[in-house]
Protein backbone atom coordinates (compact mmCIF):
# COMPACT_ATOMS: atom_id res chain seq x y z
CA UNK A 1 0.00 0.00 0.00
CA UNK A 2 1.47 3.42 -0.70
CA UNK A 3 2.29 5.59 1.97
CA UNK A 4 2.13 9.66 1.65
CA UNK A 5 5.86 10.23 2.68
CA UNK A 6 8.71 11.31 1.25
CA UNK A 7 9.87 7.76 0.97
CA UNK A 8 6.80 6.53 -0.54
CA UNK A 9 6.68 8.90 -2.88
CA UNK A 10 10.46 8.21 -4.00
CA UNK A 11 10.04 4.22 -4.30
CA UNK A 12 6.79 5.36 -6.25
CA UNK A 13 8.59 7.28 -9.03
CA UNK A 14 11.84 4.89 -8.54
CA UNK A 15 8.68 1.89 -10.06
CA UNK A 16 6.37 4.01 -12.13
CA UNK A 17 8.57 7.14 -13.40
CA UNK A 18 8.65 10.64 -12.04
CA UNK A 19 5.74 12.02 -13.99
CA UNK A 20 3.08 13.76 -11.83
CA UNK A 21 5.08 12.43 -8.70
CA UNK A 22 6.07 16.15 -7.53
CA UNK A 23 2.84 17.83 -8.10
CA UNK A 24 0.93 15.14 -6.11
CA UNK A 25 3.47 15.09 -3.23
CA UNK A 26 2.93 18.84 -3.18
CA UNK A 27 -0.26 17.95 -1.33
CA UNK A 28 0.97 15.93 1.33
CA UNK A 29 4.88 16.76 1.96
CA UNK A 30 6.08 20.27 3.98
CA UNK A 31 7.95 22.68 1.96
CA UNK A 32 11.82 20.85 2.91
CA UNK A 33 10.37 17.63 2.26
CA UNK A 34 9.52 18.78 -1.32
CA UNK A 35 12.90 19.89 -1.59
CA UNK A 36 14.32 16.66 -1.08
CA UNK A 37 11.99 15.00 -3.52
CA UNK A 38 12.77 17.08 -6.06
CA UNK A 39 16.15 16.23 -5.75
CA UNK A 40 15.63 12.35 -5.52
CA UNK A 41 13.14 12.65 -8.60
CA UNK A 42 15.98 14.48 -10.48
CA UNK A 43 18.60 11.88 -9.74
CA UNK A 44 16.06 9.24 -10.71
CA UNK A 45 15.60 10.58 -13.91
CA UNK A 46 19.25 11.58 -14.33
CA UNK A 47 20.12 7.39 -14.13
CA UNK A 48 16.61 6.49 -16.10
CA UNK A 49 18.79 4.11 -18.91
CA UNK A 50 17.01 2.71 -22.37
CA UNK A 51 16.50 -0.31 -23.64
CA UNK A 52 20.21 -0.02 -25.37
CA UNK A 53 21.72 1.03 -21.40
CA UNK A 54 22.36 4.53 -23.55
CA UNK A 55 21.03 7.23 -20.56
CA UNK A 56 17.33 8.56 -21.71
CA UNK A 57 16.71 10.69 -18.54
CA UNK A 58 17.00 14.39 -18.97
CA UNK A 59 18.74 16.65 -17.11
CA UNK A 60 16.38 19.94 -15.24
CA UNK A 61 17.97 23.16 -15.17
CA UNK A 62 17.18 24.68 -11.90
CA UNK A 63 16.85 28.21 -10.88
CA UNK A 64 19.81 30.26 -8.42
CA UNK A 65 17.13 30.01 -5.74
CA UNK A 66 15.97 26.38 -6.05
CA UNK A 67 19.69 25.55 -5.60
CA UNK A 68 19.96 27.91 -3.04
CA UNK A 69 17.04 26.28 -0.79
CA UNK A 70 18.38 22.64 -1.98
CA UNK A 71 21.70 23.42 -0.56
CA UNK A 72 19.87 24.72 2.36
CA UNK A 73 17.94 21.67 3.09
CA UNK A 74 20.56 19.13 1.91
CA UNK A 75 23.15 21.07 4.40
CA UNK A 76 20.18 20.48 7.33
CA UNK A 77 20.60 17.21 6.70
CA UNK A 78 24.18 17.17 7.20
CA UNK A 79 25.47 17.07 4.02
CA UNK A 80 28.68 18.59 3.06
CA UNK A 81 29.15 21.03 -0.12
CA UNK A 82 30.97 18.60 -2.42
CA UNK A 83 28.25 15.38 -2.00
CA UNK A 84 25.60 18.40 -2.36
CA UNK A 85 26.66 19.30 -5.42
CA UNK A 86 27.46 16.00 -6.53
CA UNK A 87 23.78 14.54 -5.59
CA UNK A 88 22.98 18.17 -7.72
CA UNK A 89 24.20 17.17 -10.75
CA UNK A 90 26.50 20.21 -10.31
CA UNK A 91 30.25 21.23 -9.70
CA UNK A 92 31.10 22.47 -6.46
CA UNK A 93 32.37 25.93 -8.13
CA UNK A 94 28.88 25.82 -9.92
CA UNK A 95 27.12 25.10 -6.74
CA UNK A 96 29.03 28.04 -4.98
CA UNK A 97 28.29 30.60 -7.46
CA UNK A 98 24.76 29.41 -8.17
CA UNK A 99 23.97 29.69 -4.09
CA UNK A 100 25.83 33.32 -4.16
CA UNK A 101 24.03 34.90 -7.18
CA UNK A 102 20.69 33.71 -5.57
CA UNK A 103 21.63 35.48 -2.42
CA UNK A 104 22.71 38.53 -3.97
CA UNK A 105 19.70 38.78 -6.04
CA UNK A 106 17.22 38.07 -2.55
CA UNK A 107 19.08 40.88 -0.98
CA UNK A 108 18.86 43.56 -3.96
CA UNK A 109 15.15 42.59 -4.29
CA UNK A 110 15.10 43.18 -0.31
CA UNK A 111 16.92 47.00 -0.70
CA UNK A 112 14.87 47.95 -3.45
CA UNK A 113 11.93 47.30 -1.14
CA UNK A 114 12.72 49.21 1.19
Amino acid sequence: MFEATLEGFVAHARTHGVDMVADTAALYLSEPDLVRLRVELDLIERGRKGRNGFNTGQRRRRSPEEIERAFDVLREDGLVPAAIADKLGLSEDALRRAVSRSKALRERDGSDAQ
